[in-house]
This record gives C-alpha cells, sequence and structure tokens, in this order.
C-alpha cells in the first residue's frame, strides 16, 4: 500500500499547506521531477477527557486531494512534547463523524447583473445540485446577497434542503437590489467572511463541542468594490487570515474564500486577485472565470469539484493521551516510507483536565445514546432543535419555550418555525410535556407512575427484563411488549426501520413475550407466551433460524414448528 500512494502520488506535483511553506516550495523540489511530498493543513483540534481529536486536510499543489482511502492512521506519525505515542493511544481514523460543513454563497446583485441573473440562477443551482445531489455531501448552504448598500441580505439561512435552496434561487429572478447603482463588494466579502467564521464558532459552543467545522464563502462578481465602504486591503487580510489556524482550540474556525466572475465592462482582475488569491499559494487559483453568462453552470461545477475535494479529503484523527497536567503541543505528519518529503503541523492544548477513560474501545462506544456534544458525537438542526446540556438530547426549541399549539416562532437562530406536535404533546399546568414518556404526566395530565414503572407509549409500564447486545438494548415490560433502542443497523430493534433510535421505542408485532435476548452480533430473539420464537436483526450466517440469509427488521418467526416452554 505505501508503495501504490508514492506511485499515485508520482502522477502529481508537490503537495502544500495552506498554512505555511513547505520544503516543497522552497526551490530543494524539482516539481517536473514528480516528486513525492505530502503536507497537511491544519483545521481544528478538539479533547474530551483524554481523547484527542485532530482535523485536518492533505492537497497538492494543483488543489487536488489526496482519497481517504490511501491514508489510514497507521501511516501517521504523532508526538506530544516530542515524544512519540505510547501502543495504548488506540489512535483512529473518525470516518463520517463530528464534522459540519457550512458554506455561504454570496451573490452580486447590483444593476450590472441584472441581464444575466437566469444564467446566474442556473449557476448557482448547478452548486448546490453537485455538492448535495451528485456528491450527497452532508453540507448547509446559506444564500447572501450584496449591492451598493452597507448591509449583507441574509436570503437563506443555512440548510441542506436542495429544494429550499432552489426556491430561494429562484426568486432571485424578481429580487430588486437596495442600491444597485453601486457595488459594496470588499464590506460584503469581509462581513460574510467574519459572519461566517463567528457562526461556526456559536455552532460548535451550543452543541458543546460536539463537532468540528469547515466553512466556505463562494463569491460571485462581474466587476470591482465601487461604493468604497472598506478598502480592499483591510478585506483581503481577512480572507487570508480566516484560511488558517494557528493550532489552537481557541483559533476561530477557518473559512475559505473563492469567486466565479464574469468578465463584463467593470471587471477588474487585478483587483479581485488581490481580494482572493492566497500569497503563499500563487501556483493555486480560487477565482474561475467566465467569459460569458453562458458558462456560469461550468464555472460554479468547477468550484463545487474543488470544494467537494476538499471535503472528502479532510480527516479527522483521535487517538486516547496519556499526559496529564501540563500544555501539550501536538504534532502530526505523514511517515518517511509513505512521503518522501512532508511537513509536521502542530497543535496546543490543556491536559490538566485528563483522566481516566480513554481506551479501544472509546472511540466505538463514547457517543453511545448521544445525539449532540461529548466526543465529536454531533450536532443538532439550528432550524428546529437544540442540544440540550444534561441529556445531550436534541431537544424542540419549541418545548423549550413551552409552544406546542401550533404557534409560529421565530428561534434564536432565525428559523420560523410551527409549533405543531403530535397528540401525546400537550399543556398540562402550563408547561408543553409529551404524555408519552412523562412518567408525571403519563397518558394524560396528572397521571404519575409508580415507583418502579416507567412511562413509555402512554403507559406505566414494569420492566420485569433488560437484556443488553453490543449496541443496542431491549427491555421486557410486564404487559409483554418489548422495547428496544441504540444501533439499529440491522434492524436489530425490530421497529420496521434501521434508524438509530436513542429512546425505547416499541417492537412492531403485537406479540407477547416472556423472554429476550439481545445478541452481541446485531440481532434479538424472543419467546413467546404461546411458545413462539421470533428473532430480527442480522442474518448474514441464518442466525435467525427463518431459512433465509436476510436481514429483518420486525419479528420473524422461526422455521421448524416446534414450540419452546
Amino acid at each position: 500500500m505505501v508503495f501504490s500512494l508514492k506511485k499515485w502520488a508520482l502522477s502529481f506535483s508537490c503537495l502544500i499547506s495552506f498554512l505555511v511553506l513547505s520544503s516543497c516550495d522552497d526551490g530543494d523540489v524539482n516539481k517536473e521531477d514528480s516528486s513525492s511530498c505530502f503536507v497537511l493543513q491544519q483545521q481544528r483540534i478538539n479533547t474530551e477527557d483524554s481523547a484527542v481529536s485532530i482535523l485536518f486536510t492533505v492537497e497538492n499543489c494543483n488543489g487536488e486531494p489526496v482519497p481517504h482511502w490511501m491514508l489510514t492512521e497507521k501511516y501517521f506519525d504523532i508526538t506530544e512534547n516530542n515524544q512519540e505515542l505510547s501502543p495504548e493511544a488506540h489512535r483512529e481514523i473518525l470516518r463520517g463523524r463530528g464534522q459540519e460543513i457550512f458554506i455561504n454563497l454570496l451573490l452580486d446583485m447590483s444593476d450590472s447583473t441584472k441581464p444575466n441573473l437566469i444564467e446566474l440562477r442556473d449557476g448557482a443551482k448547478k452548486f448546490v445540485n453537485s455538492v448535495l445531489v451528485e456528491k450527497e455531501l452532508d453540507i448547509k448552504i446559506a444564500i447572501e446577497l450584496f449591492d451598493g448598500s452597507a448591509d449583507l441580505v441574509k436570503f437563506q439561512l443555512p440548510t441542506s434542503s436542495v429544494e429550499t435552496l432552489n426556491s430561494k434561487l429562484d426568486e432571485l429572478l424578481t429580487y430588486t437590489a437596495i442600491d444597485g447603482a453601486s457595488t459594496n463588494l470588499n464590506g460584503a466579502l469581509f462581513d460574510s467572511v467574519s459572519e461566517l467564521q463567528q457562526y461556526q464558532l456559536s455552532y460548535m459552543q451550543r452543541n458543546y463541542n460536539g463537532v468540528v467545522t469547515t466553512g466556505y464563502v463562494v463569491l460571485f462578481t462581474d466587476g470591482g468594490d465601487s461604493a468604497g465602504r472598506l478598502d480592499a486591503d483591510t478585506a483581503s487580510n481577512l480572507v487570508q487570515e480566516a484560511r488558517y489556524t494557528l493550532g489552537s482550540a481557541t483559533d476561530l474556525p477557518t473559512v475559505q474564500t473563492y469567486a466565479v466572475a464574469l468578465k463584463g465592462e467593470d471587471y477588474d482582475p487585478e483587483a479581485l486577485q488581490n481580494l482572493i488569491e492566497n500569497p503563499l499559494q500563487e501556483n493555486i487559483s480560487y477565482i474561475v472565470e467566465a467569459s460569458s453568462s453562458s458558462q456560469f453552470e461550468s464555472t460554479f461545477e468547477q468550484i463545487a469539484a474543488r470544494i467537494s475535494g476538499q471535503i472528502e479529503s479532510t480527516f479527522l484523527l483521535a487517538y486516547c493521551s496519556s499526559k496529564r497536567d501540563e500544555m501539550v503541543t501536538v504534532n502530526i505528519g505523514l511517515k518517511s516510507d509513505v512521503a518522501e518529503q512532508a511537513n509536521t503541523i502542530s497543535f496546543t492544548f490543556d491536559s490538566n483536565d485528563f483522566g481516566p477513560g480513554c481506551n479501544q474501545d472509546y472511540f466505538e462506544t463514547a457517543c453511545d445514546g448521544l445525539q449532540c456534544g461529548g466526543f465529536n458525537c454531533g450536532a443538532c438542526d439550528d432550524s428546529d432543535s437544540i442540544c440540550d446540556s444534561e441529556t445531550l438530547q436534541c431537544e424542540s426549541y419549541c418545548l423549550e419555550v413551552n409552544k406546542c399549539d401550533g404557534e409560529i416562532i421565530t428561534n434564536p437562530q432565525g428559523y420560523e418555525m410551527e409549533c405543531s406536535f403530535g397528540e401525546s404533546v400537550t399543556k398540562c399546568n402550563g408547561e408543553c410535556v409529551d404524555t408519552a414518556n412523562n412518567p408525571n404526566n403519563c397518558g394524560e395530565c396528572g397521571n404519575s407512575c409508580g415507583e418502579f414503572e416507567e412511562c413509555l407509549n402512554g403507559q406505566c409500564l414494569t420492566f420485569i427484563q433488560i437484556s443488553a447486545g453490543s449496541a443496542h438494548n431491549c427491555v421486557l415490560t410486564n404487559t409483554g411488549e418489548v422495547y428496544c433502542w441504540g444501533f439499529n443497523s440491522s434492524g436489530q430493534l425490530g421497529d420496521g426501520t434501521t434508524t438509530e433510535r436513542f429512546t425505547p421505542t416499541l417492537v412492531t408485532g403485537g406479540h407477547s413475550f416472556i423472554e429476550i435476548n439481545a445478541g452481541i452480533s446485531h440481532r434479538t430473539c424472543g419467546l413467546t407466551s404461546t411458545g413462539e420464537t421470533y428473532c430480527w436483526g442480522k442474518n448474514e450466517y441464518g442466525q435467525l433460524g427463518d431459512g433465509t440469509t436476510t436481514d429483518r427488521d420486525t419479528p420473524t418467526l422461526v422455521t421448524g414448528g416446534a414450540l419452546l416452554y
């Protein structure tokens, strides 16, 4: 694998970091010789207990990504205060976990754009479709508009809904600019980048650092700055500073800026280059030019491919730290047998609060039962929920403010919400409660469950058996019903889905069970009061006993006709 990685690298020019100039760019390497040189871009560090996670990307000089499958945790050298990690570090790359991407589409709506509005809309739609549909990336996109006025227009708040984004882009055709005779390009770009940095920071904070984030601004303009509200150097300095991080957990999140430029009468390529381009990466362009509006779809698609590549080359590497009660500098780079030349990136963190808890099982189980917060366990959707600091579950903002009768409200992040719920959610003594699982108002207001009872589906039930599987749990109640929760990749919860459940969920079928067993291999079985056995979940080796190797997400009768008592 190491040989194939180097061979792959020979087809690219030397790699360079967004953050620092590596030896690849100091004249020692002849790029025409196809040298193997890997450099990392540092983005974010996160710590929980004694677990450490580091977010970074790897790209070549042309901005082409190093694919995920080419690099595993064993290819990286990691040191803490210049000491190699011990074997107990249990390093692991966390894939698809605890990462959020935000993109601002920043569109110039001054009068010069009017003749090209249809093409601009179609180009922006192409961008949305490329990243959300074709690449199937989990990204939230916002739309911001500017002209000559001082303030950005927040046209669409961050969302991953293709339908919502396309609908708002259609509205561009009837949009009326506030000050269309002028263009506040510098001020708009400054505000978009700085506000996206702050938004990411607050997003991480309100989700109790359960995610690490990366931001992008995609600018469209067909001219230069004519409003003069902000000088170009101030805007350019922020754009460049936002690309970097100094490796501390207190740093502002990064924002990478790209631009689609229409070469119209007012277009000033030199001014835009000074505003956008990264002086540390002279061989990489962050601007894609369109000679005419007919090229908008292809230019926006190029930017989408560039950003998608960066996202796909992002790594979240975790390990268990052995440090306690000191400031720690962690260095990470590629092993010498992987890359002939590579730089090292550094992060710092305080280990004063570190203690036991991180081990080889930690990264697999740290997020069990959590929807947000924790060690890269995720975040709640700003459009409808918030992270509860005690349970680390995503709770509806409506219930936080006791609105459950169909009220229309605007939540703190600016999203409009309709506070309508199922029949089980009602007001008891002025407080919105879910009578399906509230032990003090079970099934109806004022109906309290007993000391050893739980409220499930509006009934006060007693658990007579609890069975724990490897990543899911089930309970048998006094009514013969079974409730399960947890991991559900193979249907082992028996609710007819493969969706993870964070609260006890009724097993379907209406059977009356007298015994259950939540197996360690993602399956569950139960014995009914009539002596029949039903199983559900993973069935790779026929372990469900139904004569097939098909996974089942509902209780399936074990064949053979035998009754077990």
